[in-house]
Order: C-alpha cells, then sequence, then structure tokens
C-alpha cells in the first residue's frame, strides 16, 4: 500500500510541475498573439475536451504532465500568419523561458504555502519523534519519546548532536532520559557522506547550499521541531527568498561529478 501512495504522489507532483511548465508557454503564447492549437493535461487518448478561443483544452488518460502545441513549434505549421517563428525574437524568447520561470513560480508558491500552514522550523528540541527501523539507535534501544540528554558526557543543546556528527563509525555513549530515568546506550553512528549543506542565518533563514564532501556520524533518529507558522505576507517573501537561494547556490554539473 505505501509503494502505491508514494508512486501516486511521485506521478501527482511530477504532473503539477510539467503542468506549470507549460502553462506558462501557454500564458505568454497566448498574450503574444500566437495560435495555440492545444492544451493538454495528460498524454494518450482524450477523454474530454472543449474549444475555446480556437484553442483545444483537453484532458487525457496519461496523468504524465501534459503539452502545448503552439503554432510554428511544429515544422508543417511554419506559414500559419500567428506562427511562433513569424513573431519578433523578444516574444519568442518570453515564451520559451516563461516554462521555466513557472517552476520558479511554483517553488516558491510551494514554500509560501508550508510557512503559512504548517510553519517553519526556528528549533530543534532535543526529544525523539521517530526512530528510523534497522539504524544504530533502534539496534541499540532507542525509543520514540526519549529525550537525549548527553553525548559522551557532553550536554548542551546542538552539542550533543554535533558529538554524533563528529563521531562516524566511533563507539559513543548516548544517555536518554525516559520517564524519569536517565539510561545509556552504546552504539557506533554510521557513517553518511554529505554532499551539500545548508547554511542559515540566526533567525532561520536559508542563506546558502554549500558543496561539502564531508562524512558525519547518523544514529538515525527524527528530533521534534519547534514550528513558528509566518503571516501569508511574510511567508511569501520569505519562499521567494529561499527560492532565489537554491537558485544561485545549485551546483554546477561538473560540482555534482567532483562530489560523487
Amino acid at each position: 500500500m505505501d509503494s502505491t501512495l508514494y508512486v501516486m504522489a511521485i506521478v501527482l507532483i511530477f504532473g503539477v510541475v510539467i503542468m506549470f511548465h507549460e502553462a506558462g508557454h501557454f500564458i505568454v503564447a497566448k498574450l503574444s498573439g500566437m495560435k495555440v492549437y492545444e492544451f493538454a493535461m495528460g498524454f494518450g487518448p482524450i477523454l474530454g475536451s472543449f474549444t475555446r478561443h480556437d484553442t483545444r483544452y483537453s484532458i487525457r488518460a496519461l496523468p504524465l504532465g501534459g503539452f502545448v502545441r503552439v503554432a510554428g513549434l511544429e515544422g508543417e505549421e511554419d506559414e500559419v500568419a500567428e506562427s511562433f517563428n513569424k513573431k519578433p525574437i523578444g516574444l519568442r524568447i518570453a515564451t520559451i523561458a516563461a516554462g521555466p520561470v513557472m517552476n520558479v513560480v511554483l517553488a516558491a508558491v510551494i514554500f509560501s504555502l508550508i510557512y503559512s500552514v504548517f510553519g517553519r522550523p526556528v528549533d530543534v528540541t532535543e526529544k525523539v519523534e521517530r526512530v528510523l527501523s534497522g539504524k544504530p539507535a533502534a539496534l541499540a534501544g532507542i525509543e520514540p519519546g526519549d529525550e537525549l540528554v548527553a553525548v559522551n558526557g557532553i550536554t548542551g543543546s546542538g552539542e550533543l548532536r554535533k558529538e554524533i556528527r563528529e563521531n562516524p563509525g566511533k563507539a559513543v555513549t548516548v544517555t536518554v532520559e525516559r520517564n524519569g530515568e536517565r539510561l545509556d546506550f552504546e552504539m557506533v553512528p554510521a557513517e553518511q557522506p554529505v554532499m551539500h549543506e545548508p547554511v542559515y542565518s540566526d533567525n532561520g533563514d536559508l542563506i546558502e547550499v554549500r558543496r561539502s564532501d564531508a562524512v558525519y556520524g547518523y544514529i538515525g533518529v527524527v528530533f521534534e521541531q519547534k514550528m513558528e507558522r509566518l503571516p501569508l505576507h511574510t511567508a511569501m517573501w520569505t519562499g521567494l527568498q529561499n527560492t532565489c537561494c537554491l537558485l544561485y547556490t545549485s551546483p554546477s554539473p561538473r560540482d555534482r561529478t567532483r562530489s560523487r
């Protein structure tokens, strides 16, 4: 059942991303006076359609995105008066660029909705929310609800997680509090390569994502987070900032190759 839900989620996300992309091409092509033959949701056989202003809008059987048919982008239609190829180069560039721009807009919208509806993490507690099966913490006996109080005798918010990160493949002693009792667990943090690391400001804003060749220790627990819901206007601005930051710091193909 879980696999089915994952597949459905992937198909839905993939479809939404492609539809936003194609909508960008469609909107600018229409505004530029180009003839658009069809704007389709999905691929394959047509399940339903209607025509308005010489454009057919259709829903197709395979929900894997969609497409836009613009006159002039298919060789046999070059002679149409409203052809893509007969428009000024500026409009042609805008029509092509509109797809990627809409993907950026979609990313900003998603960030904004998450920050305004669910909130953004402003702090991480030491309380364990989930323990991942088969990982060092689960094998040692850590349970959800446990609160980490020390690692190798080191205490303090953030310091104990740092101690775990800095000891991949080395035995550590993790002290937790469970039902008012302190318990010690011996475990060896697994090694986890980290290719990219986010850098945050003091108020939680994403500054950049840096390329990294580090290997951190990992015991397989998820800590509870304190979330802060943002007002819509703040969420929109923060979402736009984070999107631009991710675009600016995205690694080049050469960087991705180096980091493997």
